[in-house]
């Protein structure tokens, strides 16, 4: 046993850490801090790293087992994916609700030190900007209309003003990042596939226990290509929310396994579902390939504990 005291080393972070994830060869650390990344050195502890681009607190930070490299990728040595809820701001698509929450998923690509790969840009200076921007409606609001430069009203203006070039700030990193509308699953899926080839992620995965959908907007399980960085599979079928999805070892299966009582399994190359386990008596909640990918077990939660 290890008690506080005895660590090997400490981290001090700037903030309440929510997400943790290390690389596969032990040498890069990242650490999810409110909607950033913070990426260190794991022998120096030193941080090398600060990712922004999510709106909304980190939920996961995951590193794929492997490097796949594309053509624009060669000096990539680490991907980082990671996922949260961010603050709705429409942007014209359907599926966005001014308002609202909605899951992202964002594709980092880092090098052999953790930097971002892509060219960074000097960093906008949000305090700056809007009081440059501000300095003349306030102006003209004490001058001409009989506002006080210190009262609420002001305030309030300086604040809105902030928030939105903070959320433009945010969408504009976006626009240069792989990012997908969707999360990762939950109760210990694995990410990746075992050869770090394909991103398995969920979108639509609300439950249904509120109310009837339409099929198409039913929980989706989703496999992302990372060689061409593109979707895969979009694979329809569950009639309540995915709790486990993963692939079996040998990257030829995939299953899913979710609230409606049902575990399904399906090739990993055509997408086409080839088993549907059940319906059980219950809510099904997690599972795990066998190391020779012949074996799925798959775990029921209620109203009793079966595996």
């Amino acid at each position: 046993p290890k008690y506080w005291g005895q660590e090997a080393a400490k981290i001090q972070l700037e903030g309440k850490a929510n997400a943790l994830a290390l690389s596969p060869d032990s040498k890069i650390i990242a650490v999810g801090i409110d909607t950033e990344i913070h990426i260190f050195d794991a022998d120096t502890q030193e941080r090398v790293e600060v990712l922004r681009g999510h709106t909304g607190a980190l939920e996961q930070v995951k590193f794929a087992p492997g490097i796949i490299n594309t053509v624009d990728s060669e000096d990539t040595r680490y991907i980082l994916v990671s996922t949260g809820e961010e603050l709705g701001e429409s942007d014209g698509s359907s599926d966005r609700h001014e308002g609202c929450d909605f899951g992202i998923i964002i594709v980092w690509e880092l090098d052999e030190h953790g930097r971002l790969r892509q060219k960074k840009e000097k960093p906008v200076d949000i305090d700056t900007l809007t009081s440059r921007t501000l300095q003349p409606l306030m102006s003209d609001l004490v001058s001409n209309h009989g506002w006080k430069s210190d009262e609420k009203a002001i305030g309030a203006l300086d604040q809105a003003m902030k928030k939105a070039i903070r959320n433009a700030v945010h969408l504009h990193e976006q626009e240069s990042k792989h990012y997908l509308r969707g999360e990762l699953a939950s109760f210990g899926s694995p990410t990746f596939s075992s050869d770090g080839k394909t991103l398995i992620y969920l979108s639509q995965n609300e439950t249904t226990q509120h109310g009837p959908r339409d099929p198409t907007l039913l929980p989706c399980l989703n496999l992302w290509d990372m060689q061409t960085r593109s979707l895969r599979h979009r694979l329809l079928g569950h009639t309540d929310a995915i709790m486990w999805a993963g692939m079996s070892p040998d990257n030829s299966l995939v299953a899913s396994i979710a609230w409606d009582g049902r575990a399904r399994v399906w090739d990993a190359n055509s997408g086409a579902c080839i088993h549907v386990l059940g319906s059980v008596d219950g809510q099904l909640w997690s599972g795990a390939f066998s190391p020779d990918s012949k074996y799925l077990a798959v775990s029921q939660g209620s109203p009793r504990t079966y595996i």
